[in-house]
Order: C-alpha cells, then structure tokens, then sequence
C-alpha cells in the first residue's frame, strides 16, 4: 500500500480506538482480517470477541504486545487498551513493508 493510503487508514483506526479507549473498551484482536475498509477507504473495525473476555492469552498471538506474552492473566495494573495501540502499529508496519 502506498502511504496516502496507509495514512488514511491510520488515522481512521486512530479515531476508533480513541473512541473505544475513552469508553474503556479494549478490542485486544486487532488484525488485518478484523480491519474492512468501506466504499471510501474508510476503516471499520470488527469482530469484537476478545473485548469482553478477561483472559490476557486471547486474540492472534502474532499480534501480541509484549505485556500478553510475559503474563497468564489480566492484572489490575495492565492497561489492556495499550495492546490495541501495540497491534495497530504492527498492522500499520505490515501495511508500508514491502517485503
């Protein structure tokens, strides 16, 4: 993908999660296949089904920030809407690698 595209989708997902994270939903999966874009280019996020689950292990192991691989479960001290922003950049990185 080009950047102009990258970029577009960027900010959408930005605006999404800053959404999300203001309500304290975190959605803990974020993907490329949970990433659809619609008739403008627009980013829509879906599948939502680690968001309500309390197990750190959950989601696409791949995608995981490194707080989900160093611990088993879901600590008061553990921010989980930071693994969204860890995913993203993982996601966002995929989008401008041309390899």
């Amino acid at each position: 993908m080009c950047e102009a595209e990258v970029r577009i989708i960027a900010v959408g997902l930005c605006q999404v999660l800053c959404y999300m994270h203001a309500r304290g939903i975190a959605h803990r999966d974020i993907k490329p296949s949970n990433i659809m874009l619609d008739a403008n280019d627009k980013p829509i996020l879906i599948d939502f089904g680690c968001a309500d689950h309390y197990d750190i292990k959950m989601g696409t192991t791949s995608y995981y920030a490194p707080e989900q691989l160093k611990y088993s479960s879901i600590r008061n001290d553990i921010d989980t809407t930071k693994f969204d922003v860890w995913s993203l950049g993982q996601v966002l990185y995929e989008c401008l690698d041309d390899s």
